[in-house]
């Protein structure tokens, strides 16, 4: 599979040269056919995926230590802090003790937003492992702020620390830094959510902004060309492509699943004649776009 790519972040522009650098090949499964299908499939091994909330640590050993840490850390950062930038996107008051963040996180940062969702898939797996009440609490006092922060915007599914315009600067090639990179990390924190611990509110949060994505995709293509998206899409989206087919997978949603298909560089599925090659110059960026039609 190849794939390439030009520098992405807040400089970037539709004129600067693309570059191919061989991250991986796939080389053909090394058993034969013959052995598998001599094999009797009741004694065929498989892996499956197991809940987290299943594993024990015992205390005293490294691990049990480092989740301990990973709590104490997650409990150190304040919900509010966190989102300081969402609600000031929202036109909602802040709480008195809310700050904003720095560097990224800042409000004059176009990244702004990206760490919440990271926040939400750390914090789900650390109350998986840990059952602590006060990360459950924090977890469900942030749903309950984005809930109000997407109401705000105008409950069409929108929902971010930046304003719609960055999307308007990504479909009209206008530099802007990565905002479906960030969308990514929020739609994947709100699934972790809802696989992870469960309850519907992440998982309605989610499919809506899904669906958003997808009416502004095909409200794109009709006014340009499938050619036009693709180019706007010569940045990083993170993630975007294989978090829209899970969504997709959940409730087989045809809005998900046509806007993830969307979101998938054009030449990604390209396979050489001489074999399978990943070529991009960022893991984060190109293994998503190939794991999202596998998903």
């Amino acid at each position: 599979i190849t794939m390439s790519c030009a520098k992405a972040g807040p400089h970037w522009n539709k004129n600067l040269p693309k570059f191919d650098t061989t991250a991986v090949e796939l080389s053909p499964y090394p058993f034969s056919d013959a052995a598998e299908s001599s094999t009797p499939p009741s004694r065929r091994r498989r892996l499956e995926a197991f809940p987290q909330s299943s594993i024990t640590l015992h205390n005293g050993t490294h691990i049990a230590s480092a989740a301990a840490t990973n709590l104490k850390y997650l409990l150190s950062i304040q919900p509010d802090d966190l989102l300081y930038a969402w609600r000031r996107n929202a036109g909602l008051s802040q709480p008195a003790n809310a700050r904003p963040l720095r560097g990224w996180e800042s409000p004059g940062s176009e990244l702004r937003g990206h760490v919440l969702g990271h926040w939400l898939s750390a914090a789900s797996l650390c109350y998986a492992s840990t059952r602590n009440p006060r990360i459950k609490a924090r977890i469900d006092g942030v749903l309950a702020a984005l809930s109000e922060c997407e109401a705000s915007l105008g409950g069409t599914g929108w929902l971010a620390a930046f304003p719609e315009s960055f999307l308007e600067r990504v479909e009209n090639l206008i530099p802007v830094w990565a905002p479906y990179y960030t969308t990514h990390k929020l739609l994947q924190g709100l699934l972790d959510v809802h696989e992870i611990i469960g309850g519907s509110e992440p998982l309605r949060l989610a499919l809506k902004l899904a669906r958003y994505i997808q009416r502004r995709i095909s409200s794109l293509l009709t006014k340009t060309s499938i050619e036009h998206h693709w180019t706007t899409l010569n940045k990083e989206f993170g993630g975007l492509n294989d978090v829209l087919w899970k969504l997709h997978q959940h409730q087989q949603r045809s809005a998900a699943a046509a806007g993830s298909s969307k979101m998938q560089a054009d030449d990604a599925l390209a396979v050489a004649p001489a074999g399978l090659q990943l070529r991009a110059l960022a893991s984060h960026f190109d293994r998503p776009c190939l794991l999202g039609p596998l998903a």
